[in-house]
């Protein structure tokens, strides 16, 4: 059993080569993938605070940890 978190983190800058992904082109060509973790980078941003300076660039994130607790887990 699994538990699938996920986030993004804002930094300035763009990117000069390879493709971006969105929410709904996420896939193996579009990220990278270390162990439980998938990452990619986006121009389809969310939750930029005020005053953030450009261009914005958003590298979205993708956990599958396991859960290692005896007891079960709360269903969402």
């Amino acid at each position: 059993m699994t538990r699938l978190y996920s986030g993004n983190y804002h930094l300035v800058g763009k990117v000069l080569e390879g493709e971006l992904s969105t929410s709904s082109n996420w896939n193996e060509t579009n990220t990278t993938q270390i162990k439980n973790f998938t990452f990619g980078f986006s121009n389809d941003l969310e939750f930029i605070p005020g005053g953030f300076p450009n261009p914005i660039l958003q590298l979205d994130l993708a956990a599958d940890i396991p859960w290692v607790l005896d007891e079960k887990p709360d269903v969402i």
